[in-house]
């Protein structure tokens, strides 16, 4: 038995038309249930924010809509479920028990202290996904390469200690590189003998090179 269809939208910043966007994702699967001549189940889109600062914008379709006055009753509104992830309380948090506490836990605590080191003991169960996760709202790539060191990963804290072994290993690498760049400037080695000192191919060390320059910027 279905009892509703219930959709998520991932967000990372405030979008000021999100209410249209939620109601066009319900309008569409009503369509689709009626197109199929079923009987409608309720249709519930609810929003994960994942931003640090509070949703700023608007929540509902009146609140954007320039409505005539005499009309506000006659304008059907359109209200938003916003779940602020990086908000949640503490006990809130706990009321979770599946690898999503993790996420709420780790995102709550960047947001109260942007220095925040993982130290969540809790076992993940679903690691390809907790990973690719932060690393998509992070927007840190080292989260999922973590992954491609087929190495078990059990919780956070491990999480941690691979993130600063990453760390060690971009600032050697990306040191090495900006040495071989210099080199390759003055003419003291050229881009082919240089890329096999950094065990790279000449593109993926141009690569590197512009990289580490516009970090420098």
């Amino acid at each position: 038995m279905r009892l509703a269809i219930f959709g998520l939208e991932n967000q990372t910043n405030p979008d000021s038309l999100m209410p249209f966007r939620a109601f066009c994702y319900d309008g569409d699967s009503y369509k689709d249930q009626i197109r199929k001549k079923e009987k409608p189940s309720p249709v519930l889109t609810i929003v994960l924010y994942f931003g640090k600062d509070h949703w700023n914008v608007a929540k509902s379709m009146h609140e954007i809509l320039a409505i005539p006055e005499g009309m506000e009753d006659y304008i059907n509104d359109y209200r938003l479920h916003v779940f602020e992830i990086s908000w949640l309380t503490d006990d809130e948090i706990n009321r979770f028990t599946s690898d999503f506490r993790i996420v709420a836990n780790f995102f709550a605590n960047r947001r109260r202290n942007k220095d925040y080191v993982p130290d969540d003991p809790q076992h993940i169960e679903h690691v390809d996904e907790v990973l690719k996760l932060l690393s998509v709202f992070t927007n840190d790539d080292r989260y999922e390469m973590i992954l491609a060191d087929k190495k078990e990963v059990h919780n956070m804290c491990e999480v941690a200690d691979r993130l600063v072994n990453k760390g060690i290993e971009q600032g050697r690498m990306e040191g090495s590189v900006k040495t071989l760049y210099e080199m390759i400037s003055r003419k003291i080695i050229t881009i082919d003998p240089a890329a096999d000192i950094a065990g790279l191919s000449p593109e993926a060390l141009l690569k590197a090179v512009e990289k580490v320059k516009n970090n420098e910027v």
